[in-house]
């Protein structure tokens, strides 16, 4: 398949989401945004919002990698989504979101889902993690560094927002091709 504005969105937040290691500075709580409805409609047009996505084709590429850009070469996933987070995305990007149920703030919404699913997974698997590595001293040192990490990326959103998201993992983890046994 070709790569296309999809990728662009919902592969990078997904995949900075899961490879993520740099620290969050403190900030205020985040502003909540999602509601029941917009899990709900995220989940029944996902596939129509990629195929809206994909048929605006490469044109929107090179607009979105920029919020993933640090300054001195590192990622801090927090700080990167949070910029994706205050892009005002093109008219036609927007225009897919909200013609498949995400509203006028649509693309933030789209956002935020995503890179929801992706701590939610990672907090399944720092679960998994810990509890199959609590006895071998070794791994203590990289399971406290995810757990920073999960921490900081939590930070980066709404707390509700993200049990809403939560609440709904087992529906939306396979939208991404994300499951938490694979980390």
């Amino acid at each position: 398949m070709k790569t296309s504005s999809r990728s662009v969105i919902a592969f990078a937040v997904v995949t900075l989401a899961l490879f993520a290691s740099a620290p969050l500075f403190a900030q205020t709580a985040p502003e909540k945004v999602l509601s029941a409805a917009d899990v709900s409609a995220y989940i029944a047009n996902f596939d129509a919002i990629q195929e809206g996505l994909d048929a605006l084709g490469d044109k929107y590429d090179g607009y979105f990698p920029d919020a993933f850009e640090g300054a001195d070469g590192n990622t801090d996933l927090a700080s990167s989504f949070m910029k994706l987070r205050s892009l005002n995305p093109p008219a036609e990007v927007a225009a897919v979101m909200k013609k498949n149920g995400l509203g006028d703030r649509g693309f933030v919404k789209f956002v935020v889902i995503s890179y929801c699913i992706g701590i939610v997974s990672m907090q399944s698997a720092l679960d998994l993690y810990t509890a199959q590595y609590a006895d071998n001293a070794q791994m203590a040192t990289y399971i406290d560094g995810v757990k920073k990490n999960v921490d900081a990326m939590k930070s980066a959103v709404h707390p509700a927002d993200l049990k809403l998201v939560a609440a709904r993992q087992a529906e939306l983890a396979p939208l991404l091709d994300m499951d938490a046994a694979e980390y």
